[in-house]
């Protein structure tokens, strides 16, 4: 990696920080608001972070046509931006005790101008890197993202000792500070000639939906997608009720997966390097990874057995978020990296939201019985690596048939 490329990875992870530390800082506190402060109900409190989750469907592929169409810098400026506003109006809505109907729109387009500037981050990445760079470039991402994520609940800790109000203002503030950050040092790269204009868009859509190989590529994400989202949702209520583990324990537990994705990711992915495996084995290498820290799951009990979980879980993270937008990219077509990084962006929506359901009917159905349990649910990881490894067989054999043929045949 050139030291220009590094210097644009470091300034685009700066901003991932803003981004996601913006977030972080209130998030857990939201919940807590609306069901000790204003007595809402628990159903009404699902209901209004759920709004949320529609943001993650609605948006990828309405922001993936406006990255390409208008450029990488402006959505992501505009994502900060908006995204600090709506938390200004949150807090105005909190002094002035809104309707929970208020609460939950407004949560949809925080939800919606948070993927958008994560769309454009993964676009605008692809711009300034090489194939080889984007697994180590897309790394430093990680780092800021990761290191928003758990600086933000700490700072909310303290924060929220004064008002929730107080702080939505503060989030909002850092928010509008990453907005004049990305507008100071991300000059645009993609000039306007290489972006379609309207009267394309119609095509190139047509041309994403008919693209076998990569509607293969997101079948096999959604697989993974669906094991990834049982770690927010049925791994800390097993963890809890069929281990030896406390709520205290298991703040712990998600502490030490960002705590080991801030250490490892640039080490491993230098190694991975080293290694000189391509992007897709990489992919099906992290998916069993994953696959792996599930099923032993069924075997864990204590605290430091869920410990081992998490650090194996990590490595599959580490491995898997680089590599599946890199595979994106890749994929793309020409002049619509936007769109195809939206559509990913639309399936891990899409898993995100059904594999919480999905994972609850197999808990109720199997919780007796933790080895079917666990088997059944990382199966889907299983299911995702093998799937990964045969495309990037496909691949490989495609590039070096082309390579064959551009030699001559030699």
């Amino acid at each position: 990696m050139n030291t220009l490329t590094l210097r644009r990875s470091v300034i685009l992870s700066v901003a991932n920080f803003f981004n996601s530390l913006g977030f972080a800082i209130v998030l857990p506190f939201l919940s807590i608001y609306f069901y000790n402060s204003r007595s809402f109900s628990m159903d009404t409190v699902g209901l209004i972070l759920s709004s949320m989750g529609a943001g993650v469907l609605i948006g990828p592929p309405i922001s993936g046509w406006l990255v390409d169409y208008s450029g990488r810098r402006m959505v992501l400026q505009l994502g900060l931006f908006l995204r600090g506003g709506a938390f200004l109006l949150l807090a105005i809505m909190i002094k002035f005790h809104a309707m929970s109907f208020a609460f939950a729109l407004v949560l949809l387009f925080i939800s919606v101008f948070g993927l958008s500037f994560q769309n454009a981050s993964d676009t605008y990445l692809t711009d300034f890197t090489s194939e080889n760079d984007r697994p180590k470039a897309c790394s430093w991402i990680r780092i800021g993202t990761n290191m928003g994520f758990v600086l933000g609940p700490l700072l909310g800790t303290i924060l929220t000792k004064t008002s929730l109000d107080c702080t939505l203002i503060f989030t909002s503030s850092i928010l509008f500070l990453g907005g004049v950050f990305v507008g100071l040092m991300c000059p645009e790269i993609s000039s306007k000639a290489s972006m379609n204009n309207s009267s394309s868009v119609k095509v190139n859509w047509l041309k994403l939906i008919k693209d076998n190989r990569f509607f293969i590529f997101l079948c096999f994400s959604f697989s993974l997608y669906i094991l990834m989202s049982q770690l927010y949702s049925i791994f800390s209520i097993y963890a809890t009720n069929h281990g030896n583990v406390t709520k205290g324990q298991i703040g712990i537990i998600y502490s030490i997966n960002g705590l080991v994705v801030v250490l490892l990711q640039l080490p491993l992915t230098h190694f991975l390097d080293q290694l000189k495996l391509t992007i897709f084995y990489r992919l099906g290498i992290g998916a069993m990874f994953y696959f792996i820290a599930f099923f032993i799951t069924a075997f864990c009990g204590a605290f430091h057995e869920f410990i081992c979980f998490i650090v194996l879980l990590s490595i599959g993270e580490i491995i898997v978020l680089p590599a599946i937008f890199t595979c994106v990219s890749i994929m793309a077509a020409p002049q619509m990296t936007g769109r195809y990084m939206g559509m990913s962006s639309f399936v891990r929506g899409l898993g995100y939201t059904i594999g919480p359901w999905l994972g609850a009917v197999i808990f109720r159905n199997f919780a007796y019985n933790k080895i079917i349990l666990w088997s059944i649910l990382s199966s889907f990881g299983f299911i995702a690596g093998v799937g990964f490894l045969i495309i990037g067989f496909s691949y490989n054999i495609f590039r070096n048939k082309c390579q064959f043929e551009l030699s001559g045949g030699a």
